[in-house]
């Protein structure tokens, strides 16, 4: 049987269907998904060959779509670049898949581009629930190819030349290629600590704040600068200067030969007047308080410490007449064992915690006649180490304990010695190598540096050894 519905229930079944489906049109305007390039300017270079181009949603796609690319700019498809997938008259499609939050293809840049060219990019979409945001433009840069043919070389590696060069040395350079146009090499310089552009040698051409300036004109093959090392009656000892192709310009680039090693040998040894340490140290009775070296005077010896000093300014050296504490302007470059000759000119002697010391040295590394030698030691007590008298001076002490040795102390820091009544305290800095050993137990001798206040400054864990139970 046919039940006939009531007017008034038929039109509000018709009038809800009605506003049901104008939610649904509202909802889904209200849930539009906006499509954004994630990158507006982007670029390939000459030395890469593609770039993958990414578009990103705001959220995951409510259903399936479609996202259209169109090309355009002055970059021509099929001969400047291509795409993957591959573009249709202009325009690459990409699917949108339901969840999914990004959509990407990658644009490949032909070889041998004459001129740098420019390709744009425009979003736009048709599918229901996508609309294109306010990045929906992007620009690629595709860079024109380069010829690398032309470059430039040191001749050398090393080159090794004296002090007493009348004319100067020629530093050679060549160059690889066929140059059209003028072109410019920036040569850098380096400098060890204490040489100096102008005091210690020059250069033709002239360099500018450690740099020189080589012009290089079409059809050149070989060019070079000179380097004039200045000849003075001063022992600073050998040194190497450092030349590197800094910079060029145009087409024309570094090639694997971009740096020389100048090694300038010392021509003065025989001339220097050589005073030993104990003469230096009867300066320090002419004055009082500080007094300043103002001329060329130099000492020789070997150096006595290692890593065991206050810091890596400091060093101490002793010849046949005593020992000195050392303290340079910056860290120096001797070691343990280098027999060196100092120059003290421009540095001041003064007396601190009762120990004789030249402070600000200037001569980092010295001439080095020498190297991996020895000291022997004087061997005191430990009363005569409290004396003062030697100071600076390599001593060894026999049948000490360690009063404070307990199996588990460390070396770091004043580890107290004794015999008898008599102590005195052994000194390891934080940057010695056997910092972190446990002090051991027993008879030994002991064997340092004789510093301030009493101490004594082993250099090496062998430097305490045990002579008994």
């Amino acid at each position: 049987m046919k039940v006939k519905l009531p007017a008034q229930i038929m039109f509000f079944m018709i009038f809800s269907l009605i506003v049901y489906s104008c939610k649904d049109s509202d909802s889904d305007l209200v849930n539009n998904t906006l499509i954004n390039f994630r990158v507006t300017n982007d670029s390939i270079n000459a030395s890469s060959d593609s770039l993958l181009v990414q578009v990103e949603l705001d959220q995951k796609a409510p259903v399936d779509g479609q996202i259209r690319i169109l090309l355009s700019g002055n970059a021509a498809h099929a001969i400047d670049f291509s795409t993957k997938p591959a573009a249709v008259n202009g325009i690459i499609t990409l699917d949108l898949p339901k969840e999914t939050q990004k959509a990407e293809f990658t644009i490949f840049r032909s070889t041998g581009l004459s001129a740098e060219r420019t390709i744009a990019l425009a979003l736009e979409t048709s599918s229901r629930g996508f609309i294109t945001g306010e990045k929906s433009a992007a620009f690629v840069k595709l860079h024109k190819t380069l010829t690398v043919t032309d470059s430039i070389n040191f001749s050398d590696v090393f080159i090794h030349i004296s002090e007493n060069e009348p004319q100067g040395y020629e530093v050679g350079l060549t160059l690889k290629g066929s140059l059209t146009q003028p072109e410019q090499a920036v040569i850098e310089i380096v400098n060890p600590s204490g040489i100096e552009y102008g005091t210690s040698y020059t250069t033709t051409p002239a360099a500018v704040q450690n740099e020189l300036k080589l012009d290089i004109t079409p059809g050149t093959k070989n060019l070079s600068f000179k380097i004039l090392p200045v000849n003075d009656s001063k022992v600073k000892g050998n040194y190497e200067l450092l030349f590197r192709i800094k910079s060029t310009t145009g087409h024309l680039v570094n090639g694997s030969i971009h740096e020389v090693t100048v090694r300038v040998e010392e021509d003065d040894k025989q001339q220097a007047d050589v005073h030993s340490i104990a003469d230096l140290k009867k300066i320090f009775g002419e004055h009082e308080g500080e007094f300043w070296i103002p001329k060329d005077y130099f000492i020789e010896g070997i150096i006595t410490s290692g890593s065991n000093v206050i810091d890596e300014k400091t060093a101490y050296i002793q010849d046949s007449t005593g020992g000195i504490m050392l303290r340079f302007t910056i860290k120096n470059k001797l070691q343990l064992g280098d027999k060196v000759r100092l120059n003290l000119k421009n540095a001041s002697g003064n007396i601190v915690n009762d120990q004789k010391a030249i402070f600000n040295i200037s001569d980092m590394s010295g001439t080095k006649l020498g190297e991996k030698l020895s000291v022997m030691p004087v061997v005191i007590t430990l009363q005569q180490l409290a004396s003062g008298n030697y100071k600076g001076t390599r001593v060894k002490i026999n049948d000490v304990r360690f009063s404070q040795a307990n199996g588990v102390l460390t070396f770091e820091g004043n580890r107290q010695i004794v015999n008898g009544s008599a102590s005195a305290a052994v000194t390891t800095y934080a940057t010695a190598t056997f910092k972190n050993s446990i002090v051991p137990e027993g008879l030994f001798s002991v064997t340092g540096i004789a510093g301030d206040w009493g101490r004594i400054l082993p250099q090496l864990y062998t430097d305490i050894f045990k002579i008994g139970n």
